[in-house]
């Protein structure tokens, strides 16, 4: 059975993720609103994915679960890849 669940919580000050660099996208913080099962699964949706550094934060945060898994909408590549 799937659930949605609002575990994690952005460190800091909010602000439009726009308007931040790509280091201090990569370098946010989530922290965990509660106890986390790492044996759960867990799916982090994104709108959007650039660098990554968001679904990293959140895997941290999560305690390194052993099913991870991310789904976005949008893939942007970083400028230079393809």
């Amino acid at each position: 059975k799937a659930e949605v669940l609002d575990v994690l919580t952005l460190e800091g000050q909010k602000v439009f993720q726009k308007s931040l660099s790509l280091v201090d996208r990569q370098n946010r913080k989530f922290v965990a609103n509660e106890e986390i099962d790492r044996e759960r699964p867990f799916v982090f949706v994104d709108d959007t994915i650039t660098s990554g550094g968001t679904a990293q934060a959140a895997y941290e945060a999560l305690d390194f679960p052993d099913r991870f898994e991310v789904w976005t909408l949008v893939s942007k590549p970083r400028r230079g890849t393809q």
